[in-house]
């Protein structure tokens, strides 16, 4: 069963996913470039996001259970990009 704060994360993705579908159906169509920019800020601010609320969720995980490895190994992952 998928928890609360998961269903955060799912749909925030799939919030990303249909402005991603959205994006294609742009250029597909030829339409303005402005529009397309925009579009491609909505589409990225929706990962970006979707990204945040996984990250938050994953380091309350990582402390409430102990987890100095994994927080560890997400700080370094974090860094690193």
């Amino acid at each position: 069963m998928i928890d609360t704060e998961d269903k955060k994360v799912l749909t925030r993705l799939r919030r990303a996913n249909g402005q991603i579908a959205a994006l294609a159906t742009m250029i597909e169509a030829g339409e303005e470039c402005e529009k397309v920019m925009i579009q491609f800020q909505a589409a990225n601010a929706a990962v970006e996001n979707a990204f945040a609320e996984f990250l938050t969720q994953s380091m309350k995980k990582c402390t409430a259970q102990n987890q100095g490895d994994m927080l560890a190994k997400v700080i370094h992952l974090l860094v690193k990009n």
